[in-house]
């Protein structure tokens, strides 16, 4: 997904990587892709926020 995209819930966001596992974070809600404040292969620190959902605007 990019910024600006719809996205629904449960929605596959992202894959996590740590050690030798993969998650994937789902969206809690539906609404837009308001901000993403990582690019991939950046590391992301416990408990940090990864994106934004505006759901004000959600159709």
């Amino acid at each position: 997904y990019e910024e600006g995209d719809a996205v629904n819930e449960g929605d596959a966001l992202v894959e996590l990587q740590i050690n030798d596992s993969t998650f994937t974070l789902s969206a809690p809600c539906a609404g837009i892709l308001a901000e993403v404040y990582y690019d991939e292969g950046e590391t992301v620190e416990r408990d940090e926020v990864i994106c934004a959902i505006d759901i004000e605007d959600a159709v």
